[in-house]
């Protein structure tokens, strides 16, 4: 499972960097960008978005 960002709902609010246990949310250009491989996708960053722009998917291979 891995998160993606909605950039079209981003604000840039930085709320979900600080969540992020494996630090795998910065904010580039005023949108938040998930590095794919640090990512867990334990849905931390979701709690504190205000605008619903991050959300958890399952990885299909």
């Amino acid at each position: 499972m891995r998160a993606i960002v909605d950039e079209s709902r981003c604000s840039g609010c930085e709320a979900c960097v600080g969540l992020c246990p494996t630090d795998a949310i910065s904010i580039k250009e005023g949108v938040a960008k998930i590095m794919g491989p640090f990512c867990k996708g334990c849905g931390f960053c979701i709690e504190d978005c205000g605008e619903e722009a991050i959300r958890v998917l399952e990885d299909v291979f």
